[in-house]
């Protein structure tokens, strides 16, 4: 399923039955963040969705997300491997993770800068997180000193600016998945659209299909 963010009741709504015997609950089999764009898997029937919640748990899931960045990290293609653990500071409103080498569970995200946007002031980053931590992205991007645009959480910038900000610049183009119903692997692809902040149309077009086509992550 393609969605915008929103909650799981809406989608219940989509498919309730007059008949509360009959009555059909899409459950989730991965969360996005509330202000992430993308796309997002439900299942229909309990066994599906308990299919489904294994492969992402062994991370046989593949994933890109797009992201707009503060700045151009100097290592164009990589990957992040910072441990991350929940913060246990009730006075930390933003960053709900930090890095902890000791303590933290491991986390790991592969990166590519796409294209460099405003002469360097931002770039266009795609991301593929092998593992799957809360906020795993957002938080390895302010980790290497390129948060993501529009992210109050871990944007300093963001935060401390007055006027009003961009919605979070994180879109999840496409997961690699085995159906768990016919065990055929599909690829279902979302388009970023015109909420997505900086990208001119032609931009939007042009990095749309470069994704479709497909990352090579390996």
């Amino acid at each position: 399923m393609v969605t915008s963010p929103c909650k799981q009741s809406v989608l219940h709504a989509q498919y309730r039955r007059e008949d509360a015997s009959e009555d059909v609950v899409p459950r989730l089999s991965h969360r996005l963040d509330v202000e992430t764009s993308g796309v997002l898997v439900l299942s229909t029937e309990k066994k599906l969705a308990s299919r489904m919640a294994k492969q992402f748990q062994q991370r046989v899931v593949d994933k890109t997300y797009l992201a707009i960045v503060d700045g151009v990290p100097l290592e164009k293609e990589g990957t992040i491997d910072i441990p991350l653990t929940k913060s246990l500071d009730p006075t930390s409103t933003f960053y709900v993770q930090y890095k902890d080498e000791q303590n933290g569970k491991a986390c790991t995200t592969k990166y590519r800068v796409l294209s460099e946007l405003q002469g360097g002031k931002y770039c266009l980053v795609a991301f593929s997180p092998v593992t799957g931590r809360t906020h795993q992205i957002r938080a390895h991007a302010q980790l290497i000193g390129h948060p993501l645009v529009g992210d109050v959480k871990y944007n300093a910038r963001v935060r401390e600016s007055s006027s009003s900000r961009e919605r979070l610049a994180l879109h999840c183009c496409t997961l690699r998945f085995q159906h768990p119903a016919t065990f055929e692997v599909i690829e279902p692809f979302a388009c970023i659209d015109d909420t997505f902040p900086i990208l001119t149309e032609a931009e939007r077009d042009h990095f749309n299909a470069m994704v479709q086509q497909g990352i090579d992550w390996s």
